[in-house]
This record gives structure tokens, sequence and C-alpha cells, in this order.
């Protein structure tokens, strides 16, 4: 699919954002192996999604979907059966993180499939972390694809210290940590967002947090069916709001996630000169979610120090774009770990339209203000870069191709 958007700076818009995807894929594997029911509303659709359900219901899961609604038979905790075949996880890389954690304490053996290789994901790391709690797990790799053999058993509960940035590795500790002898904790060197501790906490799980940061999971007795409100997806409400900043409108986003983890880019918007209002959010088993309003504002340039860039890491892209339409100059210090490769990749493509950004070891500046050029230019298939892409093209004419990620339906009436 491609587009050619047109520049706007007149409309006025209400966006009901779908649930966050990692935060449904939590909430359907913690309700697969509790005792009950679960229902799930605010339930996202697509690729990702459909592939979690369809791993849980080769796992003997009973999951029923309709529109926005997943209701999730439980299968308790040592429920769930071995699967007749492979289960395959597609380009999902956090549900095969999660899978792993939570297949390498099950009483049977079974196989992942992953289309992504995920030698460069991290995935080595949790291996290693996994292989110290006694999980036997074999990875090997074959034309681009993963395979992860894993023979389930009993696990002893351990002490990890995460020097890397990876929520998903940290979720697939806690939930092996929910089958295993003794307490498995984590100590995270770069703190990510805590949905799997809330959430496995809200299902019944024991879970405390120790000095130094320390995150303590206990072993489970038991997880409880729940009903649960899935909070709306971070980086696509960003976008919305963004669209609102930029382009003469009011623009309201509803419940997207407020998680305390998970709301740098509120800070961030703020020290922007953004004019944005948040009233009291609402909660639903400890995942807290709002509804913000945002209205065209004169942006500046900011400094973001390491500290401000890791609350806003999986929102960057967005940030990185709209700061070429901010008065004056915005500094970027980057982190210790890695900038994801998705931003490399954005801001070669930003640089093409004409922005103004230029690269170190240490930092990236942005000058903006500048008006950015037309053209044709190629999202690589990635939905962080075709959103940031899109937030150009509502100040420039721009023809974006390789979009086929961008499937929402209230993005494409922008656009």
């Amino acid at each position: 699919m491609n587009i050619k958007p047109e520049p706007t700076n007149d409309f006025e818009k209400e966006f009901q954002i779908s649930g966050d995807k990692y935060i449904a894929e939590i909430a359907l594997i913690l309700a697969a192996i509790s005792d009950g029911v679960s229902n799930l509303s605010n339930f996202p659709a697509g690729k990702d999604i459909n592939t979690a359900v369809n791993a849980l219901r080769l796992l003997g899961v009973n999951i029923e979907v309709n529109n926005s609604n997943a209701v999730v038979k439980g299968t308790g905790l040592k429920g769930l059966k071995k699967p007749d075949s492979p289960i395959e996880t597609g380009d999902n890389t956090n549900l095969a993180f999660l899978l792993t954690g939570l297949l390498s304490a099950q009483d049977f053996d079974s196989e992942i499939i992953s289309e992504i290789d995920l030698a460069n994901e991290h995935f080595q790391d949790l291996l290693g972390l996994l292989s110290a709690m006694e999980a036997n797990i074999d990875l090997s790799h074959e034309n681009g694809k993963s395979f992860i053999k894993i023979k389930g058993g009993k696990l002893t509960g351990k002490e990890h210290f995460l020097d890397f940035y990876s929520p998903a590795a940290k979720g697939a500790l806690f939930l092996a940590g929910l089958y295993a002898e003794n307490e498995t904790s984590v100590i995270e060197a770069f703190p990510s967002h805590n949905h799997m501790e809330n959430l496995a906490a809200a299902f019944g799980g024991e879970f405390g947090i120790c000095h130094h940061n320390r995150l303590v999971c206990h072993k489970a007795k038991a997880l409880h069916g729940k009903d649960f409100f899935v909070p709306g997806d971070v980086f696509y409400g960003l976008f919305f709001l963004c669209t609102g900043l930029l382009a003469a409108a009011h623009v309201k986003v509803k419940n997207i996630s407020l998680n305390s983890e998970r709301i740098g880019f509120l800070y961030t918007l703020m020290d922007m000169g953004s004019k944005i209002k948040i009233p009291k959010d609402r909660d639903s088993l400890g995942e807290s979610y709002g509804d913000i309003e945002a209205f065209l504002s004169e942006l500046k340039g900011i400094i973001l120090d390491e500290k401000s860039v890791m609350r806003i890491y999986e929102e960057l892209p967005l940030i990185i774009t709209l700061s070429l339409f901010a008065n004056g100059e915005t500094i970027i210090k980057k982190p210790q770990i890695p900038l994801d490769h998705d931003v490399k990749i954005l801001l070669e493509k930003l640089r093409f339209l004409g922005g103004d950004i230029q690269e170190n070891d240490e930092e990236i500046r942005i000058k903006g203000g500048k008006a950015l050029k037309c053209g044709m230019v190629s999202a690589e298939n990635s939905i962080k870069i075709a959103l940031s892409l899109a937030l150009c093209a509502l100040k420039t004419e721009i023809f974006i191709e390789n979009t086929e990620t961008l499937s929402n339906e209230d993005i494409l009436n922008i656009l």
C-alpha cells in the first residue's frame, strides 16, 4: 500500500485507541494459566495478537474473540496441553520471549518457530538467564528463522541482573518464576515498563519490590480469572496527540495507557510547550489509562538527557519527528544502550526530506523550524517509521511507500 498524504491544518477529531498489543498478550497468557474465565475488553486486532491467540489455542486454551472483546477460559497453572505441532510466533518477538519463559516450566516438551533471527534480539541473553534456573532450551537458526526447542521441567528461582533493555525478557523470567521453586528476582540496569508485574499480581501472583529496585516474584499457588480493560496503545495515542499539536486541531485521544513507566512522553510534550489536557486517570487491574486532549501549540526545542530518553525509549521516533517542527534546537543525549534500529533508519529518512539533523556518538541535534521538501520515502514496513513519516505529511506533500503496517482506519482518514 502506498500513501500520498495531503498537508492539512484544519481538523478536529476524537480517537478511541484500541488496546496495547503487548499488554493484551500478557493478559492473554495470564488468563490462559488462571482458574476460571477472564473477559478482556478493548482487545486489539491485527496479525500479532492473532498469532498470540492461535499459539495459546495450540496449548489447549479456549479463547473466543468477538470484535474488541476476548473471553478466555483458563486451564489453571498446570492445565496447558502439549501442542500437536510447533508454535509459530511469526515476527512477533515479544510473544516468542514470553512463550519461551512460560513453556520452559511446563511438564511437556515444545517447539517455537520465529520468523525473526532472534540472535540479535537479546534472546541469547534470556536463554542464559533461564538456563541458570535449570531450563533446558536449544536455539538454532535456518534461512532467517529461529527454532526454539524446549524441554519442559522443574525450575529453580534465581536472581537476575539485566544489563540490557527488554521488557519481554523480564516478562519471560517472571512467567517462569510463577512456576519456579524459590523466589525469582530481577534487577534492571535500564528500568522498563511494569505491565507483567502489575497484571500478574492482579491475577493472584505474589510480587514485591525490595531495595535497589529488586523486583521479586514468588511461586504461585494459583491464578484467578479477571475482567480487564486493555489500555490503549501508547505509540498510536502519541501519534494522534502530535497531529493535534501540529495541525491546527483539537484532538482527544481516549483510553490511552498511563502506566507509571510509560508516561515519559507526557513530560516531554509539556517541556516542549505543548498545550495538553490530562483529566484524572482510570484503573483496570493496576493499569492506569485515561483521555488526553491536545491543541495547536507553538513548540520549542529541549534537551533530553539519558534518563529522559530512556523514559521515552519506545516513543522516541515520534518525539524526534515532532522536534523538526519545534522552534530552536532539540538535543537528545544517547543512552548507554544502542538506539532502536527504527530510530537509525528514521534519521536517514528525515535527513532525505531536508531535516537538519546532526549526530555523533554522544548525541543527536535537531534544528527545528526548517521546511521539509517534497519527496518519496519508504516506511520500510515499520509501524514506527510509518507513523513518524505520516506526521511529516501533515506539513508537506510526501509520497510514503511500503506502508503495509498502516492499517488503522483513523490514521488513513487523517492522511
